[in-house]
C-alpha cells in the first residue's frame, strides 16, 4: 500500500513539474540485468517463470534510469500480483535505433 501511495505522489509531483527527470545514457543490457536480479527470487518463491531478454547489440538509450527502473518494476510487480503459480512473465527490451526503445511484456499461466 505504501509503494502505491508513493507512486501516486510521484506521479502527482511529475504532473505538477516538481519532479525533474535526469536523463543520461542507459545501457539496456545493464537495465535488464538489474530487473532480472531484482525479480528472480520472487519468481522462484511464487513458482513463476521469468525471462528477461535484451539483445546484446542494442544501442544505449537516453533516459532517466531510475524512473525506468521504477516503471518496469511497478509493471512487473503488478503482473506477479495477478499471476498464478506455474505462470510466466517474459520481458524484452531492445533499441533498434538510439533513443527508440521497444519494450515487450508477455504474461500468463497454464491451466
Amino acid at each position: 500500500m505504501t509503494e502505491m501511495v508513493e507512486g501516486l505522489l510521484d506521479f502527482s509531483k511529475f504532473i505538477s513539474g516538481r519532479i525533474k527527470l535526469n536523463p543520461e545514457e542507459v545501457n539496456l543490457n545493464h537495465l535488464c540485468e538489474h530487473l532480472r536480479r531484482h525479480l528472480t527470487t520472487r519468481a522462484v518463491r511464487e513458482n513463476i517463470e521469468i525471462i528477461v531478454f535484451c539483445p546484446g547489440n542494442s544501442p544505449d538509450i537516453y533516459a532517466d534510469v531510475n524512473r525506468l527502473k521504477q516503471l518496469f518494476i511497478n509493471v512487473l510487480d503488478n503482473i506477479f500480483n495477478f499471476n498464478q503459480p506455474d505462470g510466466y512473465v517474459h520481458f524484452k527490451a531492445e533499441a533498434k535505433e538510439e533513443c527508440q526503445p521497444t519494450i515487450e511484456v508477455k504474461c500468463g499461466y497454464s491451466f
